[in-house]
């Protein structure tokens, strides 16, 4: 099986990849509810989430973090015509207290985005530190810390 090339630029066209490449994310609801420059939301209902104490389960809370923070950086290499290898190379999650209701998702771009750019342009490989923060009624609920690495499958070293 060959590796998928993927590049999408919109929250539809994210949505669209994650739930052909990633068949867990249709078993759990999983949508994309908004894509602004530097913030993307993902959003997935309680039900098929749920755990045994009527919250949602861990293991979705993170493959929701670990989908926004993916979706983050498929959507900006997307804007940089870069299809690129991006996996998740470490991540840490807080749990603060259980969720609820509907699982919330949201994912910021960091200050230093730009160094993360320059890299891949140049080498051909960089690295990120995201952070996700699920939410529910305003609060932060969850929080990720996940380093996502990027190879662009398309460059050419430096000769």
């Amino acid at each position: 099986m060959d590796m998928p090339s993927i590049q999408v630029k919109t929250a539809a066209e994210l949505e669209a990849t994650i739930h052909q490449l990633i068949p867990l994310s249709v078993a759990m609801g999983v949508t994309v509810t908004s894509f602004e420059e530097d913030l993307l939301t993902l959003e997935a209902p309680l039900t098929p989430n749920i755990n045994h104490q009527m919250s949602a389960f861990g293991g979705s809370l993170s493959a929701l973090s670990a989908l926004a923070g993916w979706g983050m950086v498929q959507l900006q290499i997307g804007k940089m015509h870069i299809v690129g290898n991006t996996v998740v190379g470490r991540s840490e999650a807080v749990f603060l207290r259980p969720v609820l209701k509907h699982l919330t998702c949201r994912c910021r771009l960091p200050n230093d985005f730009a160094v993360f750019q320059q890299k891949l342009l140049a080498r051909g490989k960089s690295s990120v530190l995201l952070t996700t923060e699920m939410i529910e009624d305003g609060e932060i609920t969850m929080t990720t810390s996940s380093q996502f690495v990027v190879r662009n499958r398309h460059h050419e070293p430096a000769a």
